[in-house]
């Protein structure tokens, strides 16, 4: 019954810190074994709960914007932008979680869906000889999945950082926190 969202002394797989150097979610993968397009793996960025499950099929490549998360934030990583926003969310729970997770689900189910029939298409190809080409629509797809996931993920969280700055800044019980996470890692708030 006390569990929110941001509330980090409880122990599960999306956990939040709740100090700068505290555990915390650095992101999820799920996978699978598919006999004709082999390992199919589902890909959230930071904390699950403030994300959006992208596929990935092992093509030999990922996209761009999927490849950095590095120790300081990156505006052009899926990862930094995600995290960003995980944190904005964190400022007041109550406030922005729910309408932010109500768009990450809606898009993540549209993205559930349209895998599903890029997956069977994929199958498709692959038994008619034409494995490039099942590939290649995979990892185009990947790449357009990461891209709208992005989308969706900085238009929330700044959204967020403008309601924030509007209200005066940071508040709320992470403040703390948040600024010693946002000087740490130059992280926009």
């Amino acid at each position: 019954p006390r569990w929110g969202g941001s509330y980090g002394g409880f122990v599960s797989i999306c956990m939040h810190a709740m100090t700068w150097d505290g555990s915390q979610t650095a992101a999820s993968l799920l996978s699978s074994w598919d006999d004709l397009l082999g390992p199919v793996s589902w890909y959230s960025a930071s904390i699950p709960c403030c994300s959006v499950f992208i596929p990935v099929y092992w093509t030999g490549d990922v996209p761009d914007i999927m490849k950095t998360a590095g120790e300081f934030y990156d505006k052009n990583s899926l990862w930094w932008e995600t995290e960003r926003l995980a944190m904005l969310i964190s400022v007041d729970e109550d406030r922005y979680g729910q309408h932010a997770r109500t768009a990450l689900c809606e898009l993540e189910t549209e993205i559930y869906t349209q895998a599903r029939a890029t997956e069977q298409f994929a199958r498709e190809l692959i038994q008619n000889g034409k494995k490039d080409e099942a590939l290649a629509d995979l990892q185009q797809f990947t790449e357009t999945c990461a891209e709208n996931v992005m989308s969706k993920v900085k238009l929330l969280a700044n959204a967020i950082s403008a309601d924030i700055q509007n209200a005066g800044g940071l508040y709320g019980p992470r403040k703390e926190f948040l600024e010693a996470y946002a000087k740490r890692t130059n992280l926009e708030i």
